[in-house]
Parts: structure tokens; sequence; C-alpha cells
């Protein structure tokens, strides 16, 4: 079950990052413009959803992680950004970013979903396995997806191809 969840989690991670390279300009924008503030709530979403006692803090553990997921997460989004910046060249940054972020947001999301459809049915022994695979599967592929993102984003530069 973990050898699945690692595909799975590969096929994901390539669809969001060949995804985010293959968005013509057009709707790019739309898309850029709206993954900064998806991340920034995304980032943010602890302690938003942080409910502590009349007079308890804000904790600080809670702020600490949503701090590293939102620093972590702008540099994972400026790398899956870098093949789009490289096939768009006249693209503005903020829009290649704010695709590249949505993609992070795509992976982050569309693995907690598997996961949950993978784990549903299973038994409580089985479903460390299949997370483990899920999660080592979109981590690893990670750097292969964006390698094979600037190669095509280079074939389609040599070939003068629109894309989409």
């Amino acid at each position: 079950m973990d050898l699945l969840g690692g595909v799975l989690g590969a096929l994901l991670t390539c669809a969001a990052v060949l995804g985010a390279l293959r968005l013509r300009p057009a709707p790019a924008r739309v898309l850029g413009a709206l993954g900064w503030p998806a991340w920034i709530v995304a980032a943010l979403w602890p302690v938003l959803m942080w409910e502590p006692e009349p007079s308890e803090p804000l904790d600080p553990l809670t702020i600490g992680f949503s701090n590293i997921f939102l620093i972590l997460g702008l540099l994972v989004g400026l790398v899956c950004a870098l093949p789009r910046r490289r096939r768009w060249p006249g693209e503005a940054v903020w829009v290649s970013w704010g695709v590249g972020l949505l993609a992070v947001l795509a992976l982050s999301l569309g693995g907690l979903g598997l996961n949950a459809l993978l784990v549903g049915g299973l038994p409580p022994e089985q479903r460390g396995a299949v997370t483990l695979g899920l999660a080592t599967g979109l981590l690893l592929s990670l750097l292969p997806a964006l390698a094979a993102a600037e190669l095509v984003g280079r074939r389609e530069r040599w070939t003068g191809a629109e894309g989409g």
C-alpha cells in the first residue's frame, strides 16, 4: 500500500507542476492573483482557527509552524515558478510566483484529500505506511517533476509552440 501511495503522490506532483507550466498567460494572471491570498490564508489557517481558553494566549508553536509553512511554501512556490518563468519570459514575476504558490497549495490540499481517500477503509496499522508512501512520493518527485517541466518548457520554446 505504501507503494501505491508513493506512485499516486508522484503523479499528483507531476500533474501540478506540469499544469502550472502549461497554463496560458491569460488564465495564469487570474490564478496568479488568486494564488497569493490563497497561500496566505492557508499558511495562517492554524492561527485563524485557534480557539484558546479566554485567559490562554495563542500557542507559540502554532505561530511557529504557521511561519515555517509560510516561508517554506514561498520558497517551494518560487522553485515551482522557475520553469514557468523560463517558458513565458514576458510574464510578470508575481504571476509566475502566484501560479507556483497555487501549485504548492494544490499539492498540499490534493495530498491531504488523496491521503484521506486512501486510508479511509484501511485498518489503523496500515494507515501509517500509506501516508508515509504518499508523503514520500510527493516530496521525492518534486525535483524530477521540475526537471521534466524545464525540459518541456525548453522544447516548447525551441519549437515555438504556444502551449496548452
